[in-house]
């Protein structure tokens, strides 16, 4: 890879006259655990403001091929790694500096129950090479921990309510030494062993929407229980001196802040609300576009607690999944209202959109020539910070 980059930089001195100090280059670098890992500048939190080296930093990009898969139902868990130079090079032409790579709980973890503690290293294996394929094409990989449902494989070491998208009350409540929390805890501390010293890891989103739909607990003990544990969580990376952003979801629904009742005690947190309001959840159609109720949607479900507590946030979410969006269809007029609207909060961080999978990495072009859906995630976000930076090397 180094000489393959190394020769590109060559022929663009060559063709163009550009000296060589001025073209950005990724030099590799041996970390800790003796991974080959890129020198793209760290992201960090400082005070309501996402950073690299340079000054702020705005996160722009896609959920990568994130349809909700079970290897033990559907048999596709890896199709983020099989496309990756594919999908890379897609995202790198359009400008995207993000990916949200959306990988599965029960594929990194394979406990058969509480007191169990195993994880597959050839699942892990391969999300260090995506990782290494998307930082090689200048893109920041945000690793998040999926759960979803097709089948309760979950249920086998933390507590659910029958299926992988809901969380059982003791999965909050529990703080024992075989909790949900100690499984979440060491489940990141096996990533970190790996992933500790790669600058081209924007973070961990360390559980999406850890949702509760039923039980003896009401939605505010819920939201407070799951800060805990993300709380608890972010303390054993701390104390692995593991400084990687953490994000975190909200409980009990990823598109609710409401519940927020306080920051979680360390700094270096990006929040991660998800956005669907207005979509029909059952098909992903559009339900509603007028801007000023998917604007009071956002002021009023998302953005007022985010301004409350003046911490950076980022849309993590939003989208149609595995639909195709239109140029001028009702998806892609939501879309550019949603991202128009984003903007409008001084502590929105950035967004990766969920609709990568349905172009099976190759979006279409709009009639002048562009292909609208990158272009519209890129150019929405032309006045903000999104240019990668790379430390010397």
């Amino acid at each position: 890879m180094k000489s393959r980059v190394l020769l590109t930089m060559f022929l663009l001195v060559l063709v163009t006259g550009v000296s060589k100090a001025s073209v950005p280059q990724i030099s590799r670098t041996i970390n800790s655990m003796g991974r080959i890992g890129s020198n793209l500048e760290w992201l960090y939190v400082s005070g309501n403001k996402l950073m690299d080296g340079e000054g702020e930093f705005f996160l722009v990009g896609a959920h990568l091929r994130g349809q909700a898969r079970n290897p033990a139902t559907d048999g596709i868990y890896d199709d983020w790694r099989t496309y990756a130079e594919q999908d890379a090079t897609r995202m790198e032409q359009l400008g995207f500096n993000v990916i949200r790579l959306g990988t599965h709980w029960e594929c990194v973890e394979t406990s058969k129950s509480p007191s169990e503690f195993t994880y597959d290293n050839e699942y892990i294996e391969k999300i260090r090479q995506t990782v290494e394929i998307y930082n090689s094409h200048n893109i920041y990989v945000i690793i998040a921990l999926m759960s979803h449902g097709s089948k309760n494989e979950l249920g086998k070491f933390v507590p659910t309510l029958g299926k992988d998208t809901d969380f059982a009350d003791e999965f909050y409540s529990d703080n024992s030494s075989t909790s949900a929390r100690e499984h979440l805890k060491r489940l990141w501390l096996r990533m970190s062993q790996v992933f500790k010293d790669y600058s081209g890891v924007a973070g961990y989103d360390i559980c999406n929407e850890p949702h509760h739909s039923s039980g003896s607990l009401n939605n505010q003990q819920v939201a407070d229980l799951w800060f805990d544990m993300a709380d608890y969580i972010t303390d054993g990376l701390r104390a692995n001196e593991d400084n990687h952003i953490v994000f975190v979801n909200f409980s009990p629904w990823a598109r609710y802040t409401g519940f927020m009742s306080r920051k979680l005690n360390d700094s270096n947190v990006v929040y991660e609300p998800h956005f669907y309001y207005g979509i029909n959840e059952w098909d992903l159609t559009v339900k509603y576009n007028d801007y000023d109720n998917l604007k009071s949607d956002f002021d009023n479900n998302v953005n007022a607690k985010m301004l409350e507590f003046d911490v950076p946030f980022y849309m993590g979410e939003q989208g149609f999944g595995g639909h195709t969006i239109n140029t001028g269809d009702d998806r892609d007029i939501w879309l550019k209202n949603t991202l128009t609207i984003f903007k409008t909060s001084p502590n929105m961080h950035g967004w990766t959109c969920f609709c990568w999978i349905s172009y099976n990495g190759n979006p279409p072009y709009g009639s002048d020539g562009s292909a609208f859906f990158g272009e519209t995630i890129v150019s929405y976000a032309s006045d903000k910070p999104t240019q990668v930076h790379f430390e010397p090397g």
